[in-house]
């Protein structure tokens, strides 16, 4: 048989110097889109906890409503938002989690959400033409046999104490679809 032996030696190196020059990898590290900005404090009025109101509209059908609760969370330096919400929808109790941000450096909102009811995350990029007064989120997330299903996500802000958020899919021209709006209204 073969003579057993330990595990092969460490070869060491030489350490190689660092190619990059210092203004290179100063400006890697501290470029836009590592610091939160105007946007994030935009966000961040979000924080805190709140009282929701979701209703589902079918075409040709009453409007189902139900009632939930949200928290909002600061994480990761003000950088990100984390929403944790409960409620019920068809006498189903349902939890979700976001995660809301701002791109400093496509300058576009992004988000991931999640829910009980799917294993799917949806992924959605927005933008705003009023200083986040309204974002208009593309949404989608890959459905049954991979395909792909696609929402438009819009949502507004009346003030620092309601905002709501209106999901709907996106369809032919013409073609009516179910619609879902969540209104937030901030605990005292």
């Amino acid at each position: 048989g073969l003579p057993a032996t330990g595990p092969e030696p460490m070869r060491t190196e030489a350490a190689q110097p660092d190619s990059k020059p210092d203004a290179v990898k100063a400006s890697s590290i501290e470029s836009t889109g590592n610091k939160p900005g105007p946007a994030h404090q935009r966000l961040a009025r979000f924080v805190g906890e709140w009282e929701t109101t979701s209703r589902l509209t079918m075409p040709g059908r009453a409007s189902i409503e139900s009632a939930g609760a949200s928290r909002f969370s600061s994480i990761l330096g003000g950088r990100f938002l984390s929403e944790d919400d409960r409620g019920t929808m068809n006498g189903a109790e349902f939890q979700s989690q976001k995660l809301w941000g701002f791109n400093t450096d496509s300058q576009k909102y992004e988000s991931v959400w999640t829910y009980t009811g799917a294993t799917s995350m949806m992924t959605m990029t927005g933008v705003s033409k009023d200083d986040g007064k309204t974002v208009v989120y593309d949404a989608s997330y890959e459905g049954a046999r991979g395909r792909r299903e696609q929402m438009v996500i819009i949502m507004r802000v009346a003030d620092d104490d309601h905002f709501s958020i209106t999901i709907a899919p996106k369809l032919p021209e013409g073609e009516s679809a179910p619609a879902f709006e969540t209104s937030y209204i901030r605990k005292k």
